[in-house]
């Protein structure tokens, strides 16, 4: 099960999720299939969207699954009414019936001309508003998203398995680093050690990350006109995806891309190596 972070501030947003894909056995146990999968998708340099739960819908990896959807529809919130409505049929079906799946996304609201406001939420069949997350996934799934307050940076863990006491010490170290300016590369890597903290005594939680930073300045006021770059450090003027090695891996990985009806996936960028 993959676990996605997202931090949300009044001048950025960011997403860092595991990157580990395993099956799990009829007997409990675990086997590792995947280190390096792609789970993050980018709509329109507006949002990012991670998922935790079936690696594959339909015949196809989920996050082209996700990004098909997004690009038929004309908004964000349609797609996200499109992702909960498909989910739901899909998930009474055999073999999805009974499995828990979450869709984790951070990134801005806009309306009109005034100034884009910052957003986390989910959609989700794992999660109920008002109470948590459940022990046992509904029948149907339902999205939801939480404004952040302008003061505050918005921490969330998606699914809950960082223990409380961690997050809220993660999320007083984010305090400090916001009080002295808001350096996102130190605010990566703290979030970075919670989640390899986590894989350290979690199976299905690799320690291979997956990083997404959306500016608040990047938010375009029509159509994108800017790609997103794939880079190997943190470059908080532009939308940004980079991937965060634990083994040394100097490959950097793309995101899908969702941009003006169009998808883009599966590239990668590696260094150029001499004889």
């Amino acid at each position: 099960m993959t676990l996605i972070a997202t931090l949300a501030t009044n001048s950025v947003v960011v997403q860092v999720s595991d990157r580990r894909i395993s099956l799990l056995h009829p007997n409990g146990s675990t086997e590792l299939r995947d280190d390096v999968t792609n789970k993050a998708v980018l709509y329109e340099n507006r949002a990012t969207l991670t998922f935790t739960g079936l690696a594959e819908l339909e015949d196809e990896t989920t996050d082209l699954w996700i990004a098909r959807r997004l690009a038929d529809t004309p908004n964000l919130n349609d797609g996200l009414e499109k992702l909960t409505n498909d989910l739901t049929a899909l998930f009474r079906r055999r073999p999805y019936r009974g499995h828990s799946h979450s869709i984790v996304m951070t990134g801005w609201k806009r309306n009109g001309p005034v100034e884009p406001t910052p957003f986390s939420g989910l959609v989700s069949n794992q999660f109920e508003v008002g109470k948590g997350w459940r022990a046992s996934p509904s029948a149907d799934f339902d999205w939801f998203v939480t404004m952040a307050r302008p003061e505050l940076p918005t921490l969330v863990f998606a699914p809950d398995l960082v223990p409380k006491s961690s997050a809220r010490a993660l999320y007083r170290q984010l305090l400090r680093v916001k009080s002295r300016g808001l350096n996102i590369a130190n605010a990566v890597g703290l979030i970075a050690q919670e989640i390899r903290s986590v894989a350290g005594y979690r199976p299905t939680v690799g320690r291979e990350l997956m990083v997404s930073i959306l500016p608040k300045s990047a938010v375009p006021l029509g159509p994108v006109s800017e790609l997103s770059v794939m880079s190997g450090h943190v470059n908080p003027d532009v939308p940004t995806f980079y991937s965060l090695s634990a083994s040394g891996d100097q490959v950097a990985y793309g995101p899908t891309l969702v941009m003006n009806g169009m998808i883009i996936s599966g590239y990668q960028a590696r260094p150029i190596t001499g004889n």
